[in-house]
């Protein structure tokens, strides 16, 4: 037994400190380490094209009852990442690093010169995964969707930043990222059949998707309002609440509705992991600082830029579908 010194009159609260400290700093390693993780996901867009192929998959399992074909998932997450990666680079070329800014807009900064090398490379192998791969009908409306994507991009980054069109911005990332997981169901149609069911949840995944990137958002306020980056939270601060009750009512509508077989299961219960995943985290948050009297703005949008909630946001987004893969496997 090892000999254990307890100072006079603190019985054995020396162990209990001793053991507390210990316990804390493996807890903080294991923070430390899944934050970095989290980070480094975010930072090389990896993230993106997990959350896009993970909720491709619940969908053309769950709709058309297969599983998605390999050139079906390399050409969704080829694109996803060319477009993040794109977009990100393009707001890198304008960051000024003397004032604050996000992790991910400054890792793409300092390594442009390799991100554009790789992006020409994924653009390739994405290319030819699109041409050899894909059906003429799944192509079809691949480039249909595209040309929304690059309308998007040249509003965005090739215009004078109108305020009202940059405002959209977040709502219209929600919306084509759902339309792009949900495209082959679209294009091949349910196994079923009807188009109800998938309405419903395409429907529902781009509010989940939305909620998502206005939350983001909604933590970088600040260093986008520094940066010149115009977001849907700075011109509408009072529509993310609202947007919050939606998509938290999205979890007992797709319960429901899974329930009543109207939806597959495996897209009712991805979707009812996903919500209280991605937001319950905040609600905590919410719940604390009220508790503790705190004032002002809400304590879960003040957390350092790229760290904590907001890079747990778009991990949850890709760890509930993960998880209901496993599960439902």
């Amino acid at each position: 037994m090892a000999d254990v010194r307890v100072r006079p009159g603190t019985g054995n609260r020396g162990c209990v400190d001793r053991s507390n400290r210990r316990l804390s700093r493996i807890r903080c390693v294991g923070l430390g380490w899944g934050r970095r993780f989290a980070e480094g996901l975010n930072c090389w867009s990896i993230d993106a094209v997990l959350v896009a192929v993970f909720w491709q998959w619940i969908f053309v399992s769950g709709f058309a009852d297969r599983q998605p074909r390999p050139s079906e998932v390399l050409s969704l997450g080829g694109s996803v990442w060319l477009i993040y990666v794109a977009d990100r680079l393009l707001d890198a070329r304008q960051l000024d690093l003397t004032r604050p800014h996000t992790v991910r807009h400054r890792f793409m900064r300092q390594h442009a010169a390799l991100m554009t090398v790789l992006w020409t490379l994924v653009l390739v192998g994405t290319l030819a995964s699109v041409l050899l791969g894909l059906e003429m009908a799944v192509l079809r409306g691949g480039l249909a969707l595209a040309s929304a994507v690059l309308a998007y991009g040249l509003v965005v980054h090739a215009t004078n930043r109108s305020a009202r069109l940059q405002s959209l911005k977040e709502p219209a990332v929600g919306v084509l990222f759902a339309l792009g997981v949900t495209l082959v169901v679209w294009v091949e149609g349910p196994a079923g059949g009807g188009f109800g069911p998938l309405l419903v949840a395409t429907v529902g995944a781009a509010v989940l998707f939305t909620a998502n990137c206005v939350l983001v958002a909604a933590g970088e306020r600040e260093q986008d309002r520094q940066q010149g980056f115009l977001s849907f939270v700075e011109r509408r601060p009072e529509a993310l609440h609202p947007l919050l009750v939606v998509s938290w009512l999205v979890m007992p509508l797709a319960f429901a509705l899974g329930y009543a077989e109207y939806l597959p299961a495996r897209v009712a219960v991805a979707f009812t992991f996903a919500v209280p995943v991605m937001l319950g985290p905040m609600v905590w948050r919410l719940v604390m600082g009220r508790v503790s009297g705190k004032r002002g703005p809400s304590p879960a949008m003040e957390t350092p830029p790229g760290v904590g909630i907001q890079t747990w946001w778009d991990t949850a987004l890709w760890l509930a579908p993960a998880a209901t893969m496993w599960w439902m496997a």
